[in-house]
């Protein structure tokens, strides 16, 4: 849908001594219209780049911790795998990547969320006003948009710190393709086995997790692209 903002301007001048032959002074008018989308929000929405919420602070280089600044969302408790939002437990919320729905936001123990960084692009939190096509939640809907994949670049990088380590390349395919490849390896378990006793490690289970993220673009025209 169109607004249509509409401003009329009229202005009337006179000529500085008339024509000279006695007629009135004439006057010329013109009129403006100024057409713009109507912006669409959400009351409680909350959105945030991928690149600016690693820098958040509590974030931990994870983007998905940064949703924990949001108004109305609670604490992430040891023990959980998603966000409490509105006073609801973490199942009754949504998690949407790419509009398709994955079983939890976070490994157990909410240590790292289940997607690298590198491998996002955007996050979107709609507590409880969302629209019915993004219904069966009662606290909130978490939409996550995966990073695009620039073509004609060539990138790879590695990152580390006492959770994980993670690495990621950037790779064409020929001159209208690209991938992203991007993997995760943590490691909390494997340093609590060589620090603590077995009786320590069964007061608190430690997660383990492996995260692997891929996808591919290719340009199949200028206004189309294949995306998998």
């Amino acid at each position: 849908m169109l607004a249509a903002a509409v401003l009329a301007l009229s202005l009337a001048a006179e000529a500085a001594g008339g024509d000279g032959d006695g007629t009135a002074p004439t006057a010329a008018a013109y009129s403006t219209v100024v057409i713009a989308p109507r912006p669409i929000t959400r009351d409680g929405s909350f959105s945030v780049g991928a690149s600016d919420a690693t820098r958040v602070a509590g974030a931990v280089g994870d983007p998905a911790r940064a949703l924990e600044n949001a108004p109305g969302v609670g604490r992430l408790a040891p023990s959980s795998d998603g966000l409490a939002i509105w006073g609801c437990t973490p199942a009754e919320s949504r998690v949407l990547l790419d509009g398709m729905e994955i079983p939890a936001l976070f490994h157990f123990g909410a240590w790292r969320s289940v997607l690298p960084a590198e491998g996002l692009r955007r996050m979107t939190l709609s507590p409880a006003a969302f629209d019915a096509s993004q219904g069966r939640a009662v606290g909130s809907v978490v939409s996550m948009e995966s990073a695009r994949v620039p073509l004609n670049t060539r990138r790879a990088w590695i990152a580390s710190d006492f959770l994980d380590t993670s690495a990621g390349a950037i790779l064409p395919l020929g001159e209208r393709g690209a991938a992203l490849v991007v993997g995760r390896w943590g490691y909390v378990d494997a340093l609590a086995n060589r620090l603590l006793s077995s009786e320590q490690r069964a007061l608190v289970p430690l997660p383990a997790y492996r995260d692997f993220f891929a996808k591919t673009s290719v340009e199949i025209d200028e206004d189309s692209n294949l995306t998998v």
